[in-house]
């Protein structure tokens, strides 16, 4: 029987590298080997530290981490052969570990021949922004904003400028400012955001789409406050999480009211009772369609990659995570060594 390795989050900052064994694949599955993973530092970290659960859930724990993979194929059962011969590397949202079976409906893309699978893991994050400025209905030429630059901002700002638009990010970290800057976008700090948008308000500087990326309600505010008349919020971000209740009127009529503002939740919530599930066919497209603007160098995913390193570091990268210590963008986990 094949086996694999995978990581197992068991309660907060109790995470185990364990094993399992593979079933016998069918006809109808692949068998796969990681190549590298990439970590939602967001998402990870919120649930490495115990943070509330987005959704109810009887149990929050045990629970698997990570959803961008990018793997080999191994074997293929005798119906996906022709389609997927040995050594096809492809895309696919399975977690941190090392093997796995999937079938046809959960490859989300192959991989364009030459192109860096570090590099092609982190194509999810663009797919996150690209839905974002759907929800807003933002058009070419139009004047945006993205709060917060992580690394899902970071990914939203650069495919913002490959959408033809005209992308500002906000961000007090400087690294994140540095990276949005040799992507060739401006940035910003929130603090003189803060100053432009709420104490000086211009109308000249107002954005026609904003896509928010934090959690923070401060960072709420700002992205209503910079907003046109008629422009649209899209939520990545989680406003409140792991923050106490606000002193402010998340609904401010003199935002939300007076400008006629759209706000519109732009992340995804698989599993969720009747909604948010992702439109696979869509998905599947967009992610070939990013993969292969990332081969021809459209967008440059290793702005976004702080470092590539050994998959059996994970728990030591999410405290360098929590400590700031891991710069702008995000890791990627590389998992040869693993048998």
């Amino acid at each position: 029987m094949p086996t694999a390795c995978y990581y197992n989050l068991l309660g907060a900052g109790k995470l185990v590298l364990q094993r399992e064994e593979l079933p016998a694949s069918r006809d109808d599955q692949l068998f796969c080997e990681t190549l590298s993973t990439a970590i939602s530092p967001g998402t990870e970290l919120a649930a490495y530290n115990g943070l509330a659960p987005l959704r109810p859930t009887e149990n929050i724990y045990p629970r698997l981490l990570g959803y961008m993979n990018v793997a080999r194929v191994v074997d293929a059962g005798k119906e996906l052969a022709e389609q997927y011969p040995k050594g096809t590397v492809v895309y696919t949202h399975q977690s941190h570990r090392s093997h796995f079976l999937i079938s046809r409906r959960d490859v989300l893309s192959v991989l364009p021949s030459d192109l860096n699978p570090d590099l092609a893991t982190i194509a999810y994050l663009y797919r996150l922004g690209w839905n974002g400025w759907r929800r807003t209905q933002a058009r070419e030429g139009d004047k945006v904003g993205v709060v917060g630059l992580g690394a899902i901002g970071l990914a939203s700002l650069q495919l913002a400028k490959y959408l033809g638009f005209v992308p500002v990010g906000f961000s007090n970290h400087d690294a994140a400012r540095y990276v949005a800057d040799r992507c060739g976008c401006s940035a910003m700090s929130k603090r003189r955001a803060t100053e432009m948008y709420l104490d000086k308000p211009a109308a000249s500087d107002l954005m026609n789409a904003v896509l928010l990326t934090s959690n923070a309600w401060d960072d709420w505010t700002l992205s209503m406050a910079m907003c046109r008349f008629n422009a649209a919020v899209g939520v990545l971000g989680f406003p409140g999480r792991g923050e106490p209740i606000p002193n402010i009127n998340p609904l401010d009529s003199k935002y939300f009211y007076d400008k006629q503002l759209t706000v519109a939740a732009a992340g995804f919530a698989p599993g969720s009772v009747g909604i948010g599930q992702e439109e696979p066919e869509q998905l599947k497209t967009d992610i070939a369609t990013i993969l292969d603007a990332m081969k021809s160098n459209d967008l440059e995913p290793s702005l976004l990659l702080a470092s590539v390193e050994p998959a059996k570091e994970l728990e030591q990268i999410y405290e360098e995570m929590n400590a700031n210590r891991r710069g702008a963008g995000t890791v990627v986990l590389d998992w040869s060594g693993f048998d």
